[in-house]
């Protein structure tokens, strides 16, 4: 069964694959730091929380800060595609997640 999202979810969801692939550097391929989201700070927040309790992201401290400074896409919801983007980071799919 696919989880639902909606579009503004997916809108978050694609902002970190887009980074991954420009951007990498971590021993996740689905990571993003939260401040390069282009989408308004209180409403990016809204949906990071709905986003999390729907499992499908893990918020991640910065050095033990507790800040929530990076986001990562938990494993049942990408796969690796076996291809490197431009900037030579692995590609990855979505995977069991509808927009709805």
């Amino acid at each position: 069964m696919k989880t639902q999202i909606t579009n503004n979810e997916n809108q978050v969801l694609k902002a970190i694959q887009n980074f991954t692939a420009e951007d990498f550097g971590s021993d996740s391929p689905a990571w993003c730091n939260v401040h390069e989201i282009n989408i308004d700070s209180r409403q990016l927040r809204a949906l990071i929380t709905t986003l999390s309790t729907k499992g499908i992201l893990t918020l991640i401290d910065d050095e033990g800060f507790a800040d929530g400074s990076f986001v990562e896409i938990n494993k049942g919801f990408y796969k690796l595609t076996g291809k490197r983007t431009n900037a030579g980071s692995p590609e990855f799919k979505f995977i069991n997640l509808e927009v709805k």
